[in-house]
């Protein structure tokens, strides 16, 4: 079913926390990348680092590497040891502190994903949305919002229209920063409605459903 309002949206995450084997049928695939993001959530081997892009990149084709010609393959290597020469733990540290998805951890959520934006630039070429948002979610699951053009065009058919249209048009990522918007709206909506806690990879498989 289309989702047309937010009451939809509303009864869609309903149905999908009710069914979730149904709905999030790929969640074992996810645990097993939050497990080795768990076990290894730092930045410091890059063999570690690569099996963590690895796993995001193949397992979301996210395709780090489409883009580039045969002689600059490799993305997932070449972007493991950038991450540890960048020390990009230090980048990561102010999600740490962060507990929530709300209005007072959004910014310091685009921001990072920003950041992290940036260093893969030097990489692909390219604003990886999706690869950037993916990663740093099975760093910091409960926090940070998923980001994938199916999702994204939901998100803003539903309440792009009170989103502050301006707002991140100067970063790299002003897509992800408008559809962390939209999730927050949409969260908001349902902590509204009685939800609590609302999670935010059911948001997300709520939005994906409608691709």
């Amino acid at each position: 079913m289309k989702l047309k309002q937010i009451k939809d949206f509303i009864q869609a995450y309903r149905n999908v926390d009710r069914n979730v084997d149904d709905y999030y049928y790929f969640k074992h695939l996810d645990q097993a990348i939050l497990y080795a993001c768990r076990k290894n959530p730092d930045h410091n081997d890059e063999s570690e680092v690569f099996a963590k892009i690895a796993l995001v990149n193949r397992t979301y084709g996210a395709n780090l590497d489409r883009y580039l010609d045969r002689a600059s393959k490799d993305a997932e290597w070449r972007l493991a040891k950038k991450f540890v020469h960048e020390n990009i733990d230090n980048e990561l540290l102010p999600l740490k502190n962060i507990r929530r998805f709300n209005r007072n951890s959004l910014d310091t959520i685009v921001q990072t994903h920003e950041k992290l934006i940036q260093i893969v630039y030097t990489i692909t070429k390219r604003a990886q949305n999706s690869f950037c948002s993916k990663y740093l979610s099975f760093h910091f699951p409960k926090t940070v919002p998923i980001f994938d053009s199916h999702s994204y065009d939901a998100s803003w058919r539903l309440i792009g229209t009170q989103v502050k249209a301006t707002r991140f048009d100067e970063n790299r990522n002003y897509n992800y920063g408008y559809h962390c918007e939209a999730i927050l709206l949409l969260v908001e909506a349902l902590l509204t409605s009685g939800i609590q806690n609302p999670d935010l990879k059911l948001v997300d498989c709520v939005l994906y459903g409608q691709r």
